[in-house]
């Protein structure tokens, strides 16, 4: 099943994330069981060459791949959907005209104005008119709510049909909220009940992302309803690992 029906299906979904921008990290990734790996642009100097490496490791192993843009730019979402990517994940949504941006950015005409070119995601034109036909249809988009103006707006934005799910941002809700950092706040807490209320009312998908997962902490996650999780990191399994060497040196 394409990635963007499970959105709609409200299937459960895993996914994964890539920081690093490593070649051989991102091989290794792909070898989890997962619908798709997300790539982070936004906080990283991964740049479209290395994207477009990324893609070609996915798609060899049957996994969507969808980059987190850093903000909204017309040219740069092109180049990664030319690229290969499956969709984008949209971070800091906070307005109907956010949406509308991407919409007419990601799609073909009429749902959109993306322009037609020969590239990758063709299959540099062996596959022109298969890609372009059924792209409008299988393209996902991911907005990330992360502040309590996008939580205040979120059931205009989850009323377009462009969007396939909600990814929520705890981190920066914190900060929104004025205690960053504190994830357990009954303050956040709610905040996330709210997101995910409200996904429920419209049948969107809503999903987080479990930087430290276990099978406790995904049991409580699909128990609270969520319908997709974002599995750990790279950088936080990396990180994990050091701190865990650092207390086994400090013991001797």
């Amino acid at each position: 099943m394409k990635l963007n029906n499970k959105f709609k299906n409200l299937n459960k979904i895993y996914g994964g994330w890539l920081s690093i921008n490593n070649f051989q990290l991102c091989d290794i990734l792909s070898n989890l069981k997962i619908d798709f790996l997300g790539v982070d642009l936004e906080h990283t100097p991964t740049s479209i060459d290395q994207f477009l490496k990324f893609v070609s490791i996915c798609h060899s192993k049957k996994i969507s791949c969808l980059p987190r843009i850093p903000d909204l730019d017309n040219a740069l979402i092109k180049r990664l959907l030319d690229s290969g990517a499956d969709g984008i994940i949209a971070p800091s949504i906070e307005n109907i005209e956010q949406i509308e941006f991407l919409e007419n950015s990601i799609f073909y005409p009429p749902n959109g104005s993306r322009g037609y070119g020969v590239s990758k995601a063709s299959n540099y034109g062996l596959a022109f008119n298969k890609y372009v036909k059924n792209w409008n249809k299988s393209a996902v988009l991911i907005i990330q709510i992360e502040s309590i103006k996008a939580i205040k707006n979120l059931e205009s934005l989850i009323s377009k049909k462009c969007v396939s799910g909600v990814m929520i941002g705890p981190y920066d809700i914190s900060g929104s909220l004025g205690i960053p950092g504190e994830l357990s706040h009954p303050e956040v807490l709610n905040a996330c009940k709210e997101i995910l209320s409200i996904c429920k009312k419209y049948k969107k998908s809503c999903g987080i992302h479990d930087t430290d997962p276990n099978s406790r902490s995904l049991k409580l996650l699909d128990k609270n309803g969520y319908n997709f999780v974002v599995i750990g990191s790279d950088i936080f399994l990396l990180t994990k690992w050091v701190n865990n060497m650092n207390k086994l040196l400090n013991k001797k």
